[in-house]
């Protein structure tokens, strides 16, 4: 049976996306190197009632994640490169990061940006990571950038102005829910077993049909840091 199809849009599961608290700029090392501040600790801390029982702890192999979820969590995150940030080579430290930032979440892609990966790719690096934790709902410690085009990618944010816009909003750490399609769950209907490869087999249109089944979305947005901004703007179930 494809996904998306006579089962229905019931068969979902819930992503929930941690991106991590504030960490300690340090020029003289690669940002994934970076470590959290005492106060993105603080706020780490402060998130752990969000927690969802039952979900599958993940981060990215980048400091500051991995240290976001463990200490939200109280334990070790199965780290993934694929929620790892952008890839920036030769990104240079300095004032214009955010307008670099914005531009490239935004698809302006220019000769600041070059060697990046795309907005597409990034997002379907995302989706494959999480396609390859199928059938429980998900705790991911991410980075901004990376988890806005995964949005774009499964339709819950357009692409442009919307997506650079809700990514100007996002604080240090925040805490949004997704709910998604079960695309890859077992015919059966006995042991709601997940299908590995299905998304493979079923190829892009399988991946449309999911967003379809979707049906519904539920979002919620903290601030584990109560001096932050407010909380990111709502999201749109995929269309």
């Amino acid at each position: 049976m494809a996904c998306g199809g006579e089962r229905g849009p019931g068969r979902t599961r819930q992503v929930h996306l941690l991106r991590h608290a504030m960490p300690i700029p340090n020029p003289q090392l690669p940002p994934s190197h970076w470590t959290l501040s005492s106060e993105g600790r603080a706020a780490a801390r402060s998130m752990r009632h969000k927690l969802p029982a039952g979900s599958i702890l993940l981060s990215s192999t980048e400091q500051k994640a991995i240290e976001t979820a463990r200490l939200m969590a109280g334990r070790e995150p199965a780290a993934d490169i694929g929620f790892c940030e952008v890839h920036r080579p030769g990104e240079p430290f300095d004032e214009f990061s955010s307008e670099r930032r914005g531009a490239w979440i935004h698809g302006e892609l220019d000769d600041r940006h070059r060697d990046w990966e795309t907005p597409d790719q990034a997002g379907r690096r995302f989706a494959q990571a999480v396609e390859a934790h199928p059938g429980s709902d998900l705790v991911i410690a991410t980075h901004g950038m990376v988890l806005v085009a995964w949005l774009v990618q499964i339709g819950y944010l357009e692409a442009g102005q919307a997506a650079e816009s809700y990514w100007s909003t996002l604080t240090f750490p925040q805490f949004i829910t997704v709910e998604i399609a079960n695309c890859g769950r077992g015919d059966d209907g006995d042991d709601g077993e997940y299908r590995r490869d299905s998304l493979a087999a079923e190829g892009p249109g399988c991946r449309e049909r999911c967003r379809e089944a979707s049906g519904a979305a539920r979002q919620s947005c903290g601030r584990g840091d109560p001096r932050a901004r407010d909380s990111a703007p709502p999201l749109r179930p995929p269309r």
